[in-house]
């Protein structure tokens, strides 16, 4: 498996989880934080207090001042006005009292941040200071935590680490070093000589596994319909996973398959 198919096929899952939340889930929520956010309310002003049904944790600068909140079906908006100009100032503290608070950041820019946390969902604040709106918006997609763990391990950067290797087929048994490659459910390790190669996708329905081990003899490797199974003993780093099926040789013969991979933290 190419390391551009994996992250192909883990755009495609994300643009499918994303896509999906967004057309509703659970307000209740999770965790210890109960929202019981009304499913049609707009309430616009000239500098509003957040209204009581508002998830907890945030705060806004001095010189920020709400004009409108809206509670639809299961999104909740906010807009506000930044009335010093300090946009970018604003934005950044809005972000900083809510990771602050609890919140998780996912992604950072100098205007637009994501942030989760259980029991509330998927936070986007945009801050602007052009066009036909200037200040920030934030937008509160409220997920259920199951929603929220997904997003975790979709949006989980990638660790690369060094790693070790051991094949056994034919009666025989290989070792090597080489490098893993982890995010999220995804596992891969590629030796260094690419004398043994695996690779583990969570991400896949149902999970796909793959190994094949070229020594200076032969070459074994698992086709399409081979037979395949696999272990992930720990997610995190130091990661270790195991992957076993049934193997082709260059010559012909079938063997079973079975590497183990052990990365380092």
């Amino acid at each position: 498996m190419t390391k551009g198919f994996a992250r192909s096929r883990w755009a495609v899952v994300l643009a499918v989880l994303l896509a999906t939340a967004a057309c509703g889930g659970d307000s209740d929520g999770g965790g210890d934080i109960d929202i019981d956010a009304p499913d049609d309310e707009v309430l616009v002003g000239g500098d509003l207090d957040l209204p009581d049904w508002w998830p907890p944790g945030f705060e806004f600068p001095d010189d920020v001042e709400i004009s409108s909140v809206a509670a639809l079906a299961d999104t909740l908006n906010l807009t506000a006005d930044v009335t010093n100009g300090d946009f970018m100032g604003a934005h950044r503290e809005t972000v900083d009292a809510l990771v602050a608070n609890g919140y998780e950041l996912l992604s950072d820019d100098e205007l637009f941040s994501v942030l989760i946390r259980d029991g509330v969902g998927r936070v986007r604040i945009r801050t602007s200071e052009v066009g036909l709106f200037a200040g920030i918006n934030v937008d509160i997609d409220l997920w259920t935590d199951d929603q929220i763990d997904e997003l975790r391990v979709l949006s989980a950067p990638e660790v690369r680490t060094r790693g070790v290797a051991t094949a056994m087929v034919d009666g025989q048994t290989f070792e090597a070093a080489g490098e893993c490659i982890n995010q999220g459910r995804e596992h891969v390790f590629v030796a260094d000589d690419f004398s043994i190669s695996a690779s583990v996708d969570g991400f896949a329905e149902p999970t796909y596994a793959y190994a094949d081990v070229t020594t200076d003899d032969e070459l074994y490797f698992m086709d399409v319909d081979a037979d395949r199974d696999y272990e992930v003993v720990a997610e995190s780093p130091p990661v270790a996973f195991t992957v076993t099926g049934d193997v082709v040789s260059s010559t012909g013969e079938e063997f079973e398959l079975t590497v183990e991979v052990s990365c380092d933290s």
